[in-house]
């Protein structure tokens, strides 16, 4: 066999190979696949029960000379869709049943080649299926307000006597044009069920027209918890689908752009999470509140500047806050991050964090543990934030509630040189005479920055502590201990080894007592180095 000819059967193994591992890499877990398939099955199956008990009961209760020739093909139609929708579906479920465990484990290539002969026709089959879905709800959106319109009418209608209503109406009492419309009881549950059913369906699907048509129903309460699906008004459901002009129609019907959901969300909350940014222009235009925090004590701008939205709403929403005040605290604040300032810091949205500073967020504003933003070294852009915070004015000495911390504690017990040096520079600055005060300035319970760049073994944090400030290492916190022994406890041979060499003493110990032998040995090291 000459090379050319191994080299073009080498490409096509090698393509071949390829091929089946994107079928192994798409099957390799059918079954998954197939309980999902046979689950969308179900749930069709039970929207198109439910749409022929509907057929029947409407037929019992309105006669088909009442309804308008346009009407009934509809109504023809839709039932004729649903029949071969029903059979369609249930052929599709009887075929995935006869998938058998070993087909779909996917551990041998047979396996997979099976799969992609079988069970790809019918994922195309279930796709189609889904299509369908769609244009039968679509049509069945029309129908339903149509419907609901005209059985309402005959329900309401002052002479009417119905079946399923607990007695007959003889009398009405005429007051105005919709009073007698607006009187809850003259309505049955299963009308009043199938309009709240048929708005939400319209709104699902952003059919404006069947919206509008609906909302004309003087027994729709848009604002009613009975309406909300899931505990979801209908405001943030029309929000979440991002038809504008469904959600200018429920405004027009006085929804409550403020409803929040179980979560505490509002509309505002879910448009801008969604980066719908002319949905959130919109809620904005209509006077959304965006100061109004879900149940964790986050507002929209709190998401927004921790990166949950697009630069577009986020200037929307900062923009908001400007003109209402950007320091508005609400009462339910997260305690861990309690403003947008120090979400979009956690997050490293500098940018963000430098708009809101900017424009008067609050750079002072504390945890529950009363620490400031300065106090927050450990996350991953506090060098620039600390830079940015500085500029603007934050509290170099505030102390948190825990230990009296300052935040050159926490940089020196973090490790963070470069964040330290900035901290004591600006310390220098405000108070130029107090350089021993400050470098030697204690917590709580008397521990210094030296101490703490000890305790975690740190070196180059405490020699430059020791060379350039002249840090005194011979003080003590409030258990006898200092720079040395914390090194000594630890076992940083080299930080307490440096302290020996300048000048550190092992004559003292601390009030509980440390042992001769743990000095001993640091003492034959250094002189050892």
């Amino acid at each position: 066999m000459d090379p050319f000819s191994v080299a073009a059967t080498m490409t096509t193994l090698y393509e071949v190979v390829v091929e089946l591992n994107k079928i192994k890499k798409r099957f390799a877990n059918a079954g998954r696949t197939l309980s999902l398939i046979l689950h969308d099955c179900d749930q069709i199956l039970t929207i198109l029960q439910h749409f022929d008990d509907l057929l029947q009961r409407r037929s019992q209760l309105v006669p088909p000379a009442v309804d308008s020739i346009n009407f009934l093909r509809l109504q023809t139609l839709l039932a004729k869709n649903c029949n071969e929708l029903t059979q369609d579906v249930k052929n599709l479920g009887n075929q995935l049943k006869t998938f058998t465990g070993s087909e779909t484990r996917g551990e041998f290539l047979m396996n997979h080649m099976r799969l992609y002969t079988k069970l790809r026709p019918l994922e195309q089959a279930h796709t189609a299926i889904g299509e369908r879905l769609k244009d039968f709800r679509a049509q069945k959106s029309s129908w339903d307000s149509d419907n609901i319109l005209e059985i309402a009418r005959r329900l309401s209608a002052p002479d009417t006597a119905h079946p399923q209503l607990p007695e007959t109406r003889n009398t009405c009492t005429r007051t105005s044009s919709t009073s007698a419309h607006s009187a809850p009881a003259i309505l049955d549950p299963r009308v009043r069920e199938s309009i709240k059913k048929s708005l939400l369906e319209a709104i699902r699907t952003g059919n404006s027209d069947a919206v509008k048509r609906t909302l004309r129903h003087p027994g729709v309460d848009i604002n009613d918890p009975s309406t909300f699906e899931g505990g979801v008004p209908t405001i943030i459901l029309a929000v979440s689908t991002g038809h504008i002009r469904v959600v200018e129609l429920l405004l027009q019907h006085n929804v409550d752009i403020s409803a929040q959901d179980s979560e505490g969300l509002t509309a505002l909350h879910v448009a801008s999470m969604n980066e719908a940014d002319n949905m959130v222009d919109f809620l904005l235009q209509h006077d959304a509140d965006p100061r109004i925090p879900d149940n964790y004590g986050h507002t929209p701008l709190w998401y927004g500047a921790r990166g949950k939205c697009s630069d577009r709403s986020f200037q929307a929403l900062l923009s908001a806050h400007i003109c209402i005040g950007m320091n508005e605290c609400c009462a339910n604040l997260d305690e861990r991050m309690p403003t947008p300032l120090w979400a979009a810091a956690a997050g490293g949205h500098l940018d963000r964090a430098s708009d809101l500073v900017r424009h008067g967020a609050d750079v002072s504003i504390r945890d529950k543990n009363g620490r400031t933003l300065l106090h927050r070294i450990e996350w991953p852009a506090s060098a620039p934030l600390t830079e940015m915070l500085l500029n603007h004015g934050a509290d170099l000495w505030a102390r948190d509630s825990v230990d009296k911390r300052l935040p050159l504690h926490q940089a020196a017990e973090q490790g963070r040189m470069d964040i330290a040096v900035k901290l004591l520079n600006g310390m220098l600055e405000q108070q130029p005479s107090k350089m021993a005060e400050i470098v030697n300035v204690r917590d709580g319970q008397g521990v210094t920055p030296l101490m703490c760049a000890a305790l975690i073994g740190y070196l180059p944090l405490v020699v430059y502590l020791v060379k350039v400030w002249n840090a005194d290492f011979t003080l003590q916190e409030v258990h006898g201990n200092n720079a040395f022994y914390f090194a000594c406890a630890k076992g940083y041979d080299t930080v307490a080894i440096y302290l020996l060499g300048v000048g550190a003493s092992i004559s003292c110990g601390n009030k509980e007592g440390l042992r001769k032998t743990t000095i001993s040995s640091y003492q034959s090291k250094r002189r050892s180095s």
